[in-house]
């Protein structure tokens, strides 16, 4: 028999095929769904087209409306979305879009030229532009799904031990369904999702004791994980200022309140300085003013007396009971996918939301009061951040609002649970609990892409069809058939989360790894 492969060999192996299998999940949920599926598709690909300005050919101002909501695009940039909030058509309309001379330019919806919102993202994704459409828009969505793995992968290299794990399983259980629709799209979500998914866990690497190299590449990505969602979303800021006192208070869970300066003392100064200059300088465009701030509190008034006037009772009462939905909604319960127009099957979400609460039930089984603090907090703000959004503008959950902007929260919240600490080591489960979540997940994941294609290559009937091969009207004609597309997809599914979850089994009948020392990381399982 050959001998076996040392430890290290093994772990290296072990990544390796996670992410590979990670790229063949992102690759199928990307094919699950056309350009133009994803929330406001329309407006994120007029303002990709007039991101660099008004030119001719790409982006022209309106000159009877309002310049700034309101652009002239070639028509395919416009009318991608035909399929929105039509769950019952294919994706087949897209062809007659298509169709269309590519010189023809029409009104579309935003072009964010007045800088409303963001601007980062739409700059960058400028670079594909072209007058191959179908290949722009696969571009544009394939790079996100790039950043989002390499991202991801970056993270889990330079994270400490125990938090590396963490890292994977909320990737992959954290972002079913939801994230991975939104980040295989032309959504901002994308880049908003990947930033903040690994920014908490970068900082709180950056700020444990460790190698000097580790922890500056650490801060670099927490760096980099902020600019992106800054430059994608209005309301990454929020989450951001949330994060912080989160990772602070798990510091303090996995190392102690003593004295740290001691362990602090071999990282530069130049880096401790810099990083927090770099943050200040992106946050300070985003900082709300006294004056921002004074308006809120107005228009928290000004809301909540509206929605009064609309019969509802207490307007904060009514909006705290359906506030979890908001949370679970991420974790497909209730809330469709694309325009809200794909419901995913009570198969999904019954699946994902019990697997949710187990694991960060389990996880914070005998935590450290810090660790248990900052789930708390991290409860808090997804209570606060919906909230006072709702009340603000005068609505109540399912007004405007949707569970992918609070989706960076619950996947705080799961890190946060599962990471382990001084006291605890986290997360553990045995061999009958991993066959039994990963065949949970799998179920889950399967029954929530077969939606997806078939809503999109034949759209939904209440007649159920297991074949997606029939009544196919529209496709990708260089990919293989859908069913064979989701068959690789679902199983690659299914090995991604088994290598993930057996980070967190403690072998049997083989002896542990010395317990760590607050000078290195938490106690935790043998990988």
């Amino acid at each position: 028999m050959p001998a076996p492969l040392p430890r290290a060999e093994r772990r290296t192996r072990t990544w390796v095929a996670m992410l590979l299998l990670a790229a063949v999940v992102l690759g199928g949920w990307l094919a699950s769904s056309p350009t133009g599926a994803s929330p406001d598709d329309d407006y994120h690909l007029t303002s990709i087209w007039c991101s660099r300005g008004f030119t001719e050919g790409e982006c022209l101002p309106n000159p009877s409306g309002p310049w700034d909501r309101q652009t002239f695009v070639p028509f395919p940039v416009a009318s991608m979305s035909c399929t929105a909030y039509e769950p019952t058509i294919s994706a087949a309309c897209q062809e007659d879009v298509l169709a269309r001379d590519p010189r023809q330019l029409t009104l579309g919806i935003g072009g964010n030229v007045g800088g409303e919102r963001a601007g980062l993202y739409y700059w960058a994704m400028h670079v594909f532009v072209s007058d191959d459409y179908p290949r722009a828009f696969a571009s544009i969505r394939i790079s996100n799904a790039v950043v989002a793995l390499l991202l991801f992968a970056a993270t889990m290299a330079v994270a400490a031990p125990g938090l590396r794990r963490a890292v994977a399983l909320v990737g992959v259980v954290g972002m079913l369904p939801l994230g991975l629709f939104l980040l295989t799209s032309v959504s901002t979500s994308a880049w908003g999702l990947a930033g903040l998914g690994t920014f908490w866990a970068n900082l709180l690497t950056a700020l444990l004791p460790g190698s000097r190299r580790r922890r500056s590449t650490a801060a670099g990505l927490a760096t980099l994980g902020a600019v992106l969602a800054l430059g994608a979303r209005t309301e990454a800021l929020a989450h951001l200022l949330l994060a912080v006192p989160i990772v602070l208070l798990l510091r303090r869970a996995i190392i102690g309140g003593g004295n740290t300066a001691r362990r602090l003392r071999p990282v530069p100064v130049l880096i401790v300085t810099g990083g927090a200059a770099a943050v200040l300088t992106l946050a300070a465009a985003f900082l709300p003013t006294p004056a921002v701030l004074t308006s809120l509190v107005g228009s928290v008034a000004d809301g909540a007396a509206e929605v009064s006037e609309r019969g509802l009772g207490d307007p904060w009462f009514a909006v705290l009971l359906e506030v979890p939905q908001l949370w679970a909604g991420g974790l497909g319960d209730r809330w469709g996918l694309g325009w809200l127009d794909t419901p995913m099957p009570s198969l999904t979400s019954v699946l994902t939301v019990g697997t949710f609460v187990a694991l960060t039930s389990a996880g914070l089984r005998g935590a450290a009061r810090a660790r248990g603090a900052a789930a708390a907090v991290t409860i808090v703000g997804l209570v606060a951040l919906p909230a006072v959004s709702l009340v603000a503008a005068g609505l109540v959950v399912g007004e405007q609002f949707q569970p992918r902007h609070y989706l960076p929260a619950v996947l705080l919240l799961l890190g946060t649970a599962v990471i382990g600490d001084r006291r605890s080591a986290g997360l553990v489960i045995g061999p009958g609990g991993r066959a039994v979540l990963v065949t949970t997940l799998m179920i889950a994941n399967a029954a929530a892409l077969h939606v997806t294609i078939r809503r999109y290559t034949a759209g939904l009937t209440q007649a159920r069809t297991w074949d997606l091969n029939a009544d196919v009207a529209w496709w990708w004609p260089a990919l293989p058939a859908p069913m064979t597309t989701w068959a690789v997809t679902s199983l690659a599914f299914a090995g991604l989360a088994w290598l993930v979850l057996g980070l967190f089994v403690e072998p049997q009948g083989t002896p542990t790894d010395p317990q760590p020392t607050s000078e290195t990381a938490p106690a935790r399982p043998t990988e």
